[in-house]
């Protein structure tokens, strides 16, 4: 039935009788393979002439382009019937739809060998397709329905993936899912404009839909550009990708601000250009990566992304007439190739997360190894070192002569060296696998500062450097923070001052702001280069200043304290000049308290001779323990493990004050030991003999083994004569309180 479409372009002020009279318009010719004009910024009037040769008399006249804003139909028929109608996006559905539907359509009635002349002046800046179609009204409305049909599995299927994806980001928080989620809801939003459903689901508000939905063309590319630079990691495996990135990512933010500025026509322009440099962006840099780099999932992205983004690059230059082309004959493949991209990588990304999480075990795995290697190692280090230490002490009393003394203290700091270095690999490790626990508790913040002060300062000055403490006035009496682990930041970054300065000042400050402490420790050393400073948090980072400069430590003192005050919430930093001096300085949130409950205030008792059980068959260590022990003037009895330990007990239980177990004995452990004497007194209904471990394990699990066990504290290898001597004060008091 009919002719080809005829177009000119015309003068928005001409009526359709001028038109007609007008021999001076250039009417062209719309073939069925060039139906699209690109992108228009003028009045056009298109001409159709429609014979029917059927019998059928009711008859639809449909536009594949559901996005034109204003149309003026006219209609004039063989018989002398002249019709006017007026449809269009702007429009509200019911009156540019004879049948309801996306799709902009009207109804035509003649009968068999009567002809219809159509005229159209269409007022739109834009993209346009002039493709339509004339069928019998019932055929029409079917092949409607089952195009409606396949369109809702198509939308639903992106819905699903959009929360799909979505879901995967809210759980891991992954960026990667929450680009492609963006992709897809920006795809879904665009193919629903160009569909004609958004009309129909926001019915006469065309003024923000058209704006709003030719934006989703560059959150299309934005998100697209971003989701291959997450996905393939390109900020790492190309040297000027995040370079590119970004200004991939400012072009588009500059031309969705240009929205507001230009007119409609060149916008749209523009943001197919994007999309055609995007996706040659996209398309350039992931088979590069697939071909020369060959990173992990690259040919896979390289092969997925392709399938859609050469139809996507196809339809754009098509869309500014770079060849001839119809939309609506391209449109279902480029549907079809994305359904396809989407189900692809729904796979590619399931497959990624199986693949991390099997990395994620083996890493899992790799680090309990790790760590009870370490834990192994750490123990068959402590027990000695705690000999070693513990003899050395005792020389002390015993080495009279000048030289005897040095030799003493070297092989004394050296242990203490050595202490030191497996204190902080087992700190990392913890770190690492998250199982340090904050335990805040009330404490005197000025005691509590003076404590580590104090102790350093006297280091610090023997060394010939000065010192200089600085409070501020407004600090609390009394806060609520993990103070073993405020001490052990303060520690190590006044440790790390005194390290590497030789001459000046070391000054330590502390301030409050609102709810936060602050700490900041200024040192007069070497300085620090800016180069170093970003790594100077890393673990096993030494900074060297000078060529004959010698490395020493691990390494692992600043990075342990940036993750002990990231584990407490808190923030740390660093200033430094070389020659000059460095400043590292902390916030940590603490909560505020009016004073001490009762349990903080309350002095210790006075103790005098215990009578003390020591379980333990390592022979160097019971010989540290006794001399310690017969120092603070108490009764000692051994066993040498926890069986004999145990039969100990039951025979003399009631001249026992204290029992110090070590964990790691023959015939019986410490535990079970423990175990045993606790459910004789409870059969015997015997009070409760306070058990301290002696044990040279220092990892949560072991913790929670010594506490399910039965024991009331612990003591770690190696120990010094000052902890014996709290552990078993605070023993006395358990008993006076009970």
């Amino acid at each position: 039935m009919g002719s080809n479409f005829n177009w000119t372009s015309a003068d928005s002020s001409k009526s359709l009788e001028q038109i007609k009279q007008d021999s001076t318009l250039n009417w062209q010719t719309l073939s069925g393979d060039k139906t699209s004009l690109g992108v228009i910024r003028q009045e056009h009037w298109f001409k159709l002439t429609l014979n029917n040769r059927t019998e059928l008399s009711r008859w639809l006249f449909q536009f594949s382009s559901n996005g034109l804003r204003l149309m003026d139909v006219w209609l004039e028929y063989s018989d002398g019937r002249k019709f006017n109608r007026l449809l269009g996006a702007d429009y509200p559905v019911s009156q540019g739809r004879k049948l309801w539907g996306p799709n902009l359509n009207f109804e035509l009635q003649f009968e068999g060998s009567e002809s219809v002349d159509i005229y159209i002046r269409t007022r739109h800046k834009g993209f346009f397709d002039v493709k339509s179609s004339v069928a019998p009204y019932d055929e029409m409305a079917a092949d409607n329905m089952r195009k409606f049909g396949f369109d809702m599995l198509f939308f639903g299927l992106l819905i699903a993936l959009v929360i799909y994806h979505a879901l995967f980001f809210l759980g891991g928080r992954d960026l990667t899912y929450f680009y492609y989620s963006l992709f897809i809801l920006s795809t879904l939003s665009l193919f629903l404009f160009i569909e004609g459903y958004t009309f129909l689901i926001f019915d006469g508000v065309s003024d923000y839909i058209f704006p709003l939905s030719q934006l989703t063309i560059m959150f299309m590319v934005l998100s697209s550009v971003w989701f291959m630079s997450y996905f393939l990691r390109v900020s790492r495996n190309i040297k000027y990708g995040k370079w590119l990135n970004h200004s991939v990512t400012g072009i588009g933010i500059a031309w969705i601000i240009m929205r507001m500025f230009v007119d409609p026509a060149t916008w749209i322009t523009g943001a197919l250009l994007m999309t055609v440099i995007s996706s040659l962006y996209i398309f350039i840099l992931s088979g590069y990566l697939a071909l020369y780099k060959k990173t992990v999932f690259s040919r896979y992205f390289f092969i997925g992304w392709s399938v859609w983004v050469l139809w996507l690059i196809y339809i754009a230059l098509g869309a500014l007439n770079f060849y001839p082309f119809s939309l609506a004959d391209t449109f279902p493949m480029l549907k079809l190739s994305l359904v396809i991209q989407f189900l692809f990588f729904a796979w590619l990304l399931s497959l990624r997360i199986g693949i991390q999480r099997s990395k994620q075990q083996l890493a899992e795995a790799q680090n309990k190894a790790k760590s009870e290697l370490l834990a192994r190692v750490s123990h068959e280090m402590r027990t000695p070192l705690n000999g070693i230490l513990g003899i050395s002490n005792m020389l002390r009393d015993h080495v009279k002569d000048e030289e005897g003394k040095k030799l003493n203290d070297v092989l004394y700091n050296s242990g203490q060296a050595l202490v030191s270095v497996v204190n902080d690999l087992l700190e990392i490790s913890r770190l690492n696998n998250k199982s340090i626990k904050v335990s805040a508790e009330e404490v005197e913040l000025e005691l509590m500062i003076s404590e580590v002060w104090q102790f350093f300062k006297l280091q610090i000055e023997e060394k010939g450097i000065k010192t200089e403490y600085i409070k501020s006035e407004q600090l609390p009496e009394y806060i609520k923070i993990d103070q073993h682990r405020v001490k052990q930041i303060l520690t190590n970054l006044l440790g790390n001052s005194l390290k590497f300065t030789e001459q000046g000042k070391i000054t330590l400050n502390i301030d409050v702001d609102k709810n936060n402490l602050l700490l900041s420790v200024f040192d007069t050393g070497r300085g620090i280069e800016t180069s170093h400073l970003s790594k100077i948090f890393e673990p096993f980072e030494q900074v060297v200043t000078g060529k004959d400069e010698l490395k020493t430590g691990t390494g692992l003192g600043l990075h342990i304290t940036s993750m002990l005050v990231k584990n407490l919430g808190g923030t740390i930093g660093v200033e430094s000049e070389v020659g000059v001096g460095s400043c590292f300085f902390v916030s940590l949130p603490f909560a505020p308290i009016q004073s001490l409950s009762k349990k903080h205030t309350e002095k210790s008792p006075t103790i005098g001779s215990l009578r003390v059980l020591v379980a333990e068959d390592n022979p160097v260590n019971l010989l540290v323990l006794k001399n310690m022990l017969k120092k603070m003037g108490h009764q000692i009895s051994h066993q040498n493990n926890g069986k004999l330990a145990f039969e100990y007990y039951q025979q003399h239980h009631q001249s026992i004050d204290v029992i110090l177990m070590d964990c790691e004995m023959p015939v019986m452990d410490g535990y079970e030991a423990t175990q045993q004497i606790r459910n004789f007194e409870k059969t015997n209904s015997l009070s409760r003999t306070p058990i301290v471990a002696v044990t040279a394990h220092v990892y949560e699990e072991h913790f929670e083994k010594i506490e399910q066990s039965g024991m009331d504290a612990q003591v770690n290898k190696p120990f010094s004569e000052n902890e014996i001597k709290d552990i078993l004060g605070a023993c006395c008091q358990h008993q006076v309180s009970d």
